[in-house]
């Protein structure tokens, strides 16, 4: 008997498009036949381990975020991996943030170039300590969608802009490549207040949903005409979407390794299970035979 069966393949449930469509009154369906099959009185000993199996893979499945995890774990046997992109089919289809990790993998780090701090090109104040620690504690931002390409910022700071094809936008090239104060004049000098002081701890996703996630541009010349304005999303607000969509992926990992934990007791306790049938077997055969 196999001691580690696939739960859907006990429910009858082979093809993947039944198993994305699959509604609790199919589980319950196959588990009521299933059961009756199975039951001690009908399939004799052998039947009360299959209805162990059964009753756990109906529990499982009749659950929606044991029966999401278990996915992931089954997709992780078949050798897809946990995360990989397969993660992202559990989405309903539009989630951008989805669609954006699929295509290209969030990292967590800032999108800019980061230099070290005793780096010759790194601009931060290191005379004065309070204003340095202030620095290292800031980070510089462009809103790509609202910026018109003037090019005043990369007239301002060379070191710190550049004008990105094919829209033209402007970029943070690299964090800190220029003075403060340069920084500053490019920013008051930003006909459209595109430019902005950012947290640190903001930088890594905004960049990340400014590059990956809100794509669209509108055209300069739209854009200076007010047309278009429908189409330009605010990064600020999306990037608050974009935190809380990790923080939920962050829980479904925690329930998906707490779910396989209780699996690999739950293995153990069927595999003692079965230790425990078969040596009382042994000791029938023996009784039997003499």
């Amino acid at each position: 008997m196999n001691e580690d069966p696939d739960f859907f393949a006990l429910l009858g449930i082979e093809n993947d498009e039944e198993l994305r469509s699959l509604s609790t009154q199919t589980i319950k369906k196959s588990y009521r036949e299933r059961a009756r099959r199975c039951h001690p009185d009908i399939a004799g000993e052998d039947g009360h381990y299959a209805c162990v199996v059964l009753n756990e893979a109906y529990a499982t499945l009749m659950d929606d975020e044991l029966r999401e995890a278990y996915m992931e774990d089954r997709a992780l046997t078949r050798g897809l991996g946990v995360w990989d992109e397969d993660e992202f089919a559990y989405y309903e289809d539009g989630n951008v943030f989805a669609e954006a990790m699929r295509e290209e993998a969030y990292t967590g780090e800032p999108l800019s170039k980061i230099v070290a701090l005793d780096h010759f090109a790194n601009r931060v104040d290191k005379e004065d300590p309070r204003r340095r620690e202030e620095q290292l504690n800031k980070a510089v931002f462009v809103d790509e969608i609202s910026c018109i390409g003037c090019q005043y910022c990369v007239t301002c700071s060379p070191a710190t802009f550049r004008n990105v094809e094919p829209h033209g936008r402007a970029r943070v090239f690299g964090q800190w490549l220029s003075t403060e104060d340069e920084i500053q004049e490019a920013i008051d000098m930003c006909p459209v207040d595109c430019i902005h002081w950012v947290p640190k701890e903001q930088l890594a996703p905004m960049e990340y949903v400014i590059q990956h996630v809100l794509t669209d541009r509108v055209g300069v010349a739209s854009l200076m005409s007010g047309q278009g304005s429908h189409r330009m999303a605010d990064p600020f607000q999306k990037t608050q979407e974009f935190l809380k969509f990790l923080s939920q992926r962050e829980e479904r990992r925690e329930r998906f390794i707490n779910d396989r934990k209780r699996r690999a007791r739950a293995k153990e306790q069927k595999e003692e299970m079965k230790k425990e049938r078969d040596e009382r077997r042994r000791r029938n055969r023996q009784k039997w035979w003499g």
